[in-house]
């Protein structure tokens, strides 16, 4: 009984990762799918909104990725039209924003992101570093301690954010309190 409970458990795992497999095998032989560069560019099946809304989010977030912000603004923009509603556009709005040196649009891509979802951990991190070009070094605290505060042990960006904190708390000691022999000549 034992040795049959654990044949369809290997069964159950087995066959659908089989089956994608096979899928996309065969998404991948000649004549399959459709070549980009022979794509038209618009077609008479035009995708649904909702899949016009993804489309564009994930064009704007590789965009980002990729550095090309001005194009990824674009797509951006255009996706928040559609779903201003989606907390995780503003933020890749913000990112975009803040990347292209303008700091108050993006500090309210952010800001609109965590009206949207106060637990949008990527969002006080985009804050923070807005927040922080802008020289408010003690929000730029704050939001980089919330940061860390929301994102698990295993978060990627967790010891960077974790090491901003500390340079954050180090500026901001300096602006509390100056150093006076540093105002002073040699």
């Amino acid at each position: 009984m034992s040795a049959r409970r654990d044949f369809r458990l290997a069964a159950a795992l087995c066959v659908p990762l089989a089956v994608g497999g096979l899928g996309f095998a065969i998404g991948r032989m000649p004549g399959r799918g459709v070549d980009p560069a022979a794509a038209p560019a618009a077609s008479a099946s035009a995708p649904a909104p909702a899949d016009r809304f993804e489309a564009l989010f994930h064009a704007g977030a590789e965009l980002l990725r990729g550095g090309r912000l001005e194009p990824a603004l674009e797509a951006l923009e255009e996706a928040r039209r559609r779903r201003p509603e989606i907390a995780e556009v503003h933020v890749n709005l913000g990112y975009a924003l803040l990347g292209l040196g303008r700091l108050e649009e993006a500090k309210a891509s952010f800001e609109k992101a965590l009206d949207l979802r106060a637990g949008q951990a990527n969002a006080y991190y985009g804050l923070a570093e807005t927040l922080d070009r802008k020289g408010d070094v003690e929000g730029a605290l704050g939001a980089m301690r919330t940061y860390v505060h929301l994102v698990p042990e295993s978060d990627r960006f967790r010891r960077p954010a974790m090491s901003a904190v500390w340079e954050l708390e180090e500026k901001l000691e300096a602006q509390r309190h100056p150093d006076p022999s540093a105002a002073m000549p040699p």
